[in-house]
């Protein structure tokens, strides 16, 4: 990312996180911009909106999760990323429902 142009956002992600840990990072205000390129992340509306802008530049988007979270944190997370929902259909999507369908 730093030779992509943010050096001096990496710089102050790197200076607020001295010793880094996944699950307690910290990304300074002025430093989103690197976070935006990476990930969204956010409430249901917000995620929505941030995988909107990769619509039409990717083929794939792909959502990855951390190994061991609750369901209802994935649950919660396909919901939010599900691209009929992200179209504004309406139609529920779930991986349960998807596999009950599946038979």
């Amino acid at each position: 990312m730093s030779g992509q142009g943010y050096a001096t956002q990496v710089q102050a992600i790197i200076a607020a996180n001295p010793r880094p840990n996944p699950s307690r990072a910290t990304v300074p205000v002025g430093a989103q911009v690197v976070l935006d390129q990476l990930a969204a992340c956010g409430t249901s509306d917000q995620v929505h909106e941030q995988l909107q802008l990769w619509d039409g530049a990717a083929d794939i988007v792909t959502i990855m999760l951390p190994p061991g979270l609750p369901w209802p944190t994935i649950d919660a997370t396909l919901r939010a990323a599900a691209p009929s929902i992200r179209a504004g259909r309406t139609r529920e999507v779930s991986p349960t429902t998807e596999r009950a369908a599946a038979g």
